[in-house]
């Protein structure tokens, strides 16, 4: 976790900055998830291909993909998601 050997050692971290390190670590487990999703999409994708049901108008995977739980992951949602230019 991010800043997490500094919490143990230093008695005097102050609200503000753990707070930071907070946010840090919650927008990593984040980036985490969606690279997860994302994984998990493009392997259901593949398998979804090479069947038959992969012809049907509007079929979905069904996976959620959480680019909005944190700016970090809002910020590279176009990156991650290949839609980059």
């Amino acid at each position: 976790l991010a800043g997490s050997e500094k919490i143990n050692k230093d008695e005097e971290m102050n609200a503000k900055h753990l707070l930071e390190l907070k946010t840090i670590n919650l927008s990593l487990t984040t980036l985490g998830k969606v690279i997860s999703s994302l994984s998990k999409k493009s392997s259901a994708n593949k398998l979804i291909m090479h069947s038959a049901q992969s012809f049907k108008k509007g079929s979905k995977s069904g996976y959620y993909v959480p680019y909005r739980e944190s700016k970090l992951t809002r910020l590279l949602q176009d990156s991650l998601g290949g839609n980059t230019k």
